[in-house]
């Protein structure tokens, strides 16, 4: 079995440098949080601290650190919530301005 209190993420200077800048910038709060618990995930914090920092599953935490890891952090949003399914907004972006 594996210990998932035991997960840890190690970042690059330009990861730690990305993220820092999503955490801090980002007008999306699940953006900003997923980029928080990945830094204290290096910062040493264990996956339990940062399941109970955020009132969330541990397992929650480990797939934010599942998809994370599978894609490159610079190169696309792993951050970001999936696109959902549903029914498509009626206002085009140039209506919803006006």
């Amino acid at each position: 079995a594996v210990n998932l209190g035991m997960r840890h993420i190690d970042l690059t200077a330009e990861q730690r440098q990305h993220l820092q800048t999503t955490y801090q910038t980002s007008p999306d709060p699940r953006e900003r949080q997923r980029a928080q618990a990945l830094l204290l995930s290096h910062r040493g914090w264990k996956l339990a601290q940062i399941a109970d920092l955020f009132e969330v599953d541990r397992d929650t935490i480990s797939q934010w650190f599942d998809r994370w890891q599978g894609q490159q952090p610079c190169d696309g949003p792993p951050l970001r919530d999936a696109a959902r399914s549903g029914r498509p907004p009626h206002l085009t972006p140039p209506e919803k301005k006006a």
